[in-house]
């Protein structure tokens, strides 16, 4: 679905059929990255054609982001409990190079486990922030393979605000959203935000976000809203945000 944030208009551009698309992403001009969940648990990464509405296979995989100066996209293989960071290139993305182990499922008090897998988040021109298997916040350089992990541990990046220079995250288990200083690894709470699917709009600084009812594992979104780090938030749409992004028109 394609969302015109001045007017609230959508319209879709693609129907997985069978297939339910969990993630999406910009790739190449025109393009966007796809990770689609189809019949037998099966994650496969898609190149979506926005003017054709056509789709090409990549590769097995899930929670895609494209790196632009190596042409190449940054995903994760393997499975829930033991997935694999790979770099693998857009022309030849079954020759993917391990990365880093990633993490595994995240087990809550009650017993319940579930995957916190997400696209790396770009943090500089070769720098993504992507969860260790300790479940800490790690920098990595994907050129060189150079990795900070930080003390920050047990909270899920989701966007980079380039305004600030600072990481978006989500604290489990409580699943408070914070913004975190990657210097001083200073977090700040962001009130009267809501954790599903954040989405940083560069052009305006602020956040698209699902709003949602519901408790926990059974909350469905409803509503599309945007946030200013000023607290504020209002309406911008209505229908299910899984994810996303924004792109100039």
């Amino acid at each position: 679905m394609e969302m015109n944030l001045m007017t609230g208009e959508t319209h879709t551009v693609w129907d997985a059929g069978g297939g339910q698309v969990q993630e999406v992403a910009p790739l190449t001009p025109g393009k966007a990255l796809l990770t689609v969940l189809g019949p037998g648990s099966r994650w496969t990464l898609l190149s979506l054609d926005l003017e054709r509405k056509e789709v090409d296979t990549l590769c097995p995989g899930r929670a895609g982001t494209y790196v632009p100066e190596l042409d190449s996209v940054l995903f994760y293989s393997g499975t829930l409990d033991q997935p694999v960071l790979e770099l693998a290139p857009l022309a030849q993305p079954s020759l993917g190079r391990r990365i880093m182990e990633g993490h595994g499922q995240f087990q809550f008090n009650n017993g319940i486990r579930q995957s916190m897998l997400s696209p790396p988040v770009r943090v500089s021109k070769y720098t993504y922030a992507v969860l260790t298997s300790e479940f800490r916040i790690a920098l990595v350089n994907v050129q060189t393979g150079d990795t900070r992990t930080l003390r920050t541990s047990q909270c899920w990046p989701q966007a980079f605000r380039e305004a600030k220079g600072t990481l978006i995250c989500v604290r489990v288990p409580s699943f408070t959203p914070v913004e975190l200083d990657l210097a001083s690894e200073t977090a700040t709470e962001l009130p009267g935000l809501d954790t599903y699917a954040l989405v940083y709009t560069g052009s305006s600084d602020q956040l698209l976000f699902g709003h949602t009812v519901g408790e926990l594992f059974a909350r469905h979104p409803y509503d599309i809203a945007a946030y200013a780090f000023d607290g504020r938030r209002r309406s911008v749409g209505w229908g299910s945000l899984s994810s996303g992004y924004c792109r100039a028109e």
